[in-house]
């Protein structure tokens, strides 16, 4: 038998999310160029617009959240773990780290999940499954190798990016584990009020310490800025981790997290087609490694699943 609806719907959930993030540093870097390097402002945006939008869905019952008499506790654990932890610490890790080293340490993202669903969550990974991660992995590493300007690097940078790696690892665990008592949008919107609270308090404690507040207001009424806070808020902040939170329902994390190195490529179409940055032979080259080992994965998963029914 072939995949069914909903791993299909899975695997459509996760690129799609992939497909968001790729485009995310471009909107990002915009947006930080606006508000002067203030990243808690720009997260802060970010959560609250998603939590607002959330709670209107909720108020006109074009979603439905239920949340009585579940134990909140775990669901209040992976929120913190993302975005909380996971944004703070790739912040730092980054501010430490050129950003070529940190797309190389980051790519190390499906290796770690894929491991943890097989050692927290009993998920069967066949060898071939782990041929084809490593794969998608290499076309990542050669990507941001050949890119490798040296720089001010850090091993406190490198230590903060691989929590950060360990963080959405745990993150992605909690969530698969989660996805049998609350629904996907339970857990996004949960997500979306850690981080409103939290970023928002960040903001502006930074801004009364300097009697700067009226720049937290006054930078949303600039027309150009909009755009990219609202790209970052909706698409990325919202949508993304709802179509994680979604496959994570349908997926195992062994058949998802291959999936994220998509992002790697999108990020340089974006860069080439919208930023015009110069395009090299180890991005097509890169690119290339990363579809082979995302196709080959997936087609492992569907012969074990053709396996399994007959």
């Amino acid at each position: 038998m072939a995949l069914d609806r909903n791993q299909r719907l899975g695997y459509a959930a996760y690129i799609s999310s992939s497909v968001i993030w790729g485009f995310s540093f471009m909107f990002t870097k915009r947006a930080l160029e606006h508000l002067d390097g203030r990243l808690f402002d720009l997260l802060s945006y970010r959560f609250v617009i998603s939590s607002v939008i959330m709670l209107a869905l909720w108020a006109l019952k074009l979603i439905r959240m239920d949340f009585r008499g579940k134990d909140l506790k775990p669901l209040i654990a992976m929120s913190m773990l993302q975005p909380v932890l996971y944004f703070i610490f790739e912040t730092l890790g980054i501010e430490r780290v050129t950003t070529s080293e940190a797309g190389l340490i980051l790519a190390m993202f499906p290796i770690v999940i894929t491991l943890f669903g097989k050692v927290f969550l009993k998920e069967r990974v066949t060898s071939k499954h782990y041929g084809f991660i490593f794969l998608s992995v290499l076309g990542v590493v050669l990507i941001n190798a050949m890119s490798y300007v040296p720089g001010s690097s850090t091993n406190l940078g490198r230590i903060f990016l691989m929590t950060a790696v360990f963080v959405g690892s745990t993150y992605a665990m909690l969530s698969r584990k989660l996805s049998s008592c609350f629904k996907a949008e339970e857990r996004t919107f949960a997500m979306m009020l850690a981080g409103a609270l939290t970023f928002s308090c960040a903001s502006f404690y930074g801004h009364l310490s300097n009697d700067t507040a009226s720049l937290y207001f006054s930078s949303l009424l600039e027309p150009k800025f909009m755009f990219p806070v609202l790209y970052l808020s909706v698409g990325c902040s919202l949508l993304a981790f709802f179509f994680m939170s979604f496959s994570a329902t349908h997926l195992e994390l062994s058949k998802a997290s291959v999936l994220g190195n998509t992002n790697t490529i999108v990020a340089v179409l974006a860069g080439i087609l919208i930023l015009k940055e110069p395009f090299y032979w180890y991005h097509f080259l890169g690119g290339a490694i990363i579809i082979g080992g995302v196709v080959g994965a997936t087609m492992v998963s569907s012969s074990m699943v053709q396996r399994k029914g007959a």
